[in-house]
């Protein structure tokens, strides 16, 4: 099978290979637009979402120098300031950040620790004959050689650590930065051992959880990627197979091209939390950064 020209792999794409092999190939291979709710109500969805982009800007823009108290007086004129999510996710970060906190200097080091602050870095490492892209939250570049992955997240409810081990972003991400040269003009070579990646609940700021990479799971990643990449090529014309889990299907919009439902799933469900896109920007966004 012929991929489209241009394509390449990233966690948003393999995962929904891995969660529906249909879902995929109707979004992906045949760009099939379907007028469907990913979940109901639409209008709290999309606000939450929305609120979920603002929060991750916000940091983007403290990580980048602008004054905190600038960006807490730009959440506290919001009209809605005492009535939405945002407001107490922007305290929970500014109260992670303060001396004696458990994550105070991890999520934003400060002098005199020395570290380059990396926000919303895109990068791109070859994967066969494909490229495979990673867009980070936060990248933090340690002057000791030791990398720190941070992912913000909005979840309303605490995904386990085991799910959040198993997803494609934790095991893609961490792999990408691993094989990438971003250490740039040196040319010292990132050992996986030297790597961290840390999920940050806006929800749950004292519960993050925590993966130190290895050079045995970077092996394991690579070898199980390939596996992936291998057997979508080796597919053919025919309709890619539907999931077995028809819960995944609540939450797609081709559910009812399926024949899979008519209706969106429960914005306010757990199950929602796992399955709606983690990823608030399409990959037809993202400037390719080559490594």
């Amino acid at each position: 099978m012929m991929l489209p020209p241009g394509f390449h792999f990233s966690q948003s794409n393999l995962q929904d290979y891995v969660d529906c092999q249909r879902r995929f190939q109707l979004h992906y291979l045949l760009h099939i637009a379907w007028p469907a709710l990913e979940t109901q109500p639409a209008a709290d969805n999309e606000h939450f979402l929305r609120l979920g982009t603002e929060f991750h800007y916000l940091i983007r823009q403290h990580t980048t120098g602008v004054p905190v108290e600038l960006l807490t007086a730009s959440v506290k004129n919001r009209p809605d300031a005492n009535q939405n999510d945002l407001s107490q996710w922007w305290k929970n970060y500014l109260t992670a950040l303060e001396p004696g906190e458990e994550l105070a200097g991890r999520l934003f080091p400060s002098p005199p620790v020395t570290a380059r602050l990396c926000p919303e870095i895109n990068l791109s490492v070859p994967l066969g004959n494909y490229r495979l892209l990673a867009k980070y939250d936060l990248l933090i570049s340690y002057s000791t050689g030791a990398y720190t992955i941070i992912d913000w997240k909005t979840n309303r409810f605490l995904p386990q650590r085991h799910w959040l081990q198993d997803r494609l972003q934790t095991r893609i991400y961490l792999y990408v930065l691993a094989k990438s040269a971003f250490t740039g003009s040196d040319n010292r070579v990132i050992e996986p051992e030297q790597i961290e990646m840390l999920y940050w609940f806006a929800n749950f700021p004292n519960q993050p959880s925590l993966f130190i990479y290895s050079a045995e799971q970077m092996r394991q990643d690579e070898t199980h990627l390939l596996d992936l990449i291998e057997r979508i090529l080796h597919k053919g014309d025919q309709p890619f197979p539907m999931t077995h889990d028809e819960k995944q299907c609540n939450y797609c919009v081709y559910r009812s091209l399926c024949d899979r439902g008519t209706f969106a799933g429960d914005y306010s469900s757990s199950e929602s939390d796992a399955m709606i896109k983690d990823s608030l920007i399409s990959m037809a966004e993202i400037d390719e950064i080559e490594f």
